[in-house]
Parts: C-alpha cells; sequence; structure tokens
C-alpha cells in the first residue's frame, strides 16, 4: 500500500481533485516565477533609467494583476473543465 493510496482512501473523490488543483497551482507559480526571473534579469543586463522604471511597473503590476486574478480564473475553469469530464465519465459507464 502506497502513500498515495492511504490518502486516497481518506479524501475519496476529493483526493483527485485535490491533485489537481495542487499541480494546476505549481504551474501557476512557475509562470509567475518566470515572470520575475525576466524582471530581475533585465534589471541585471540593461542599465537603470526612466523607461526601464516605468517598464517595469508595468510588469510588476502585470504580475500582481496575474498573481490575484488569473490564479482564481484559472482553477475555476479548470475545475468546472474537470468536474464536466469526471460527470461525463460517471454518467457513461
Amino acid at each position: 500500500m502506497g502513500r498515495e493510496s492511504q490518502i486516497g482512501r481518506i479524501l475519496g473523490e476529493a483526493g483527485y481533485m485535490l491533485r489537481h488543483i495542487l499541480r494546476m497551482t505549481l504551474v501557476f507559480v512557475a509562470l509567475l516565477a518566470a515572470i520575475y526571473f525576466l524582471r530581475t534579469l533585465a534589471v541585471l543586463i540593461f542599465s537603470p533609467g526612466e523607461y526601464l522604471r516605468k517598464l517595469l511597473e508595468v510588469v510588476d503590476t502585470y504580475a500582481v494583476l496575474v498573481g490575484t486574478t488569473g490564479y482564481v480564473v484559472w482553477i475555476g475553469i479548470d475545475l468546472v473543465f474537470l468536474l464536466k469530464e469526471r460527470g461525463g465519465r460517471r454518467n457513461g459507464a
């Protein structure tokens, strides 16, 4: 008996959705990390100036928007399709 089967036994159907949400959250965090890495890289490569400062403000604002509303929308839509797929499989079987 593996650890996953023990968790699956405790959580039942919710275990599958929990794993899925965790995986999608990790993908989303990786996207935000890429934005942060590129922002840091831009500061190291280009000399600081007024244009770069304004551009980085836009990047920071975009990252915050993606980090808050984007995550909620991403997971919401993903769960809707996941539940449709699971419901279709259950009705078809």
